[in-house]
């Protein structure tokens, strides 16, 4: 498990947030529904198997980062809304595909 402090985009204005790569998780997840890009949020129903056991992801949508320490940009597709989640996490494996 690695962590990373990232930055999230929403218009001209940078929301900090914790992100954690993760390398046992196949999905990206917010907890902030400000964290996504407003034109992309998409109302789902999908069941996500948590550490904690399940819970029923109700958006997704796009997310855009910025890595504070290198301020290279990423964004990110398929982002799914938890909001029991504490923290926002994003697949190492997904990024590494």
């Amino acid at each position: 498990l690695q962590h990373t402090a990232l930055w999230a985009k929403k218009g001209r204005d940078k929301l900090k947030h914790t992100f954690v790569l993760d390398s046992g998780t196949n999905i990206n997840a917010v907890s902030d529904r400000s964290s996504f890009i407003p034109a992309t949020i998409e109302t789902c129903s999908v069941a996500i198997h948590t550490g904690n056991g399940h819970d029923t992801a109700t958006q997704k949508g796009q997310v855009f980062v910025v890595d504070d320490r290198t301020n290279r940009y990423v964004l990110f597709n398929e982002v799914y809304y938890l909001a029991k989640f504490k923290v926002a996490m994003i697949s190492l494996n997904q990024c590494l595909t």
